[in-house]
């Protein structure tokens, strides 16, 4: 499942099959942060003085946002050649 999947439900009305599409994505994304957070606290456990921040939440949600944004500004430019397309 991706955003763009869920992009397309949403356009859809598919609004189930979106509402599982976003509980798999935010459910991905938080095993994600739970991953990072462990491997920082095992390293903090055992003693490795690895060089790891820990992860703060406006740090994943700034990496979200650029995500989404990119997700956007392919979608803008697939709308665009759409466009185009149509225009021919």
């Amino acid at each position: 499942m991706s955003i763009e999947d869920f992009i397309n439900n949403v356009m859809d009305k598919d609004y189930t099959t979106a509402q599982l599409t976003f509980a798999d994505l935010m459910q991905a994304r938080m095993q994600d942060a739970l991953d990072q957070q462990k491997i920082v606290v095992a390293g903090q456990m055992f003693g490795e003085e690895e060089d790891t921040d820990d992860i703060e939440d406006e740090d994943l949600e700034d990496a979200f946002e650029d995500e989404d944004e990119d997700l956007e500004d392919e979608d803008l430019e697939d709308d665009k050649i759409e466009e185009d397309d149509d225009d021919d």
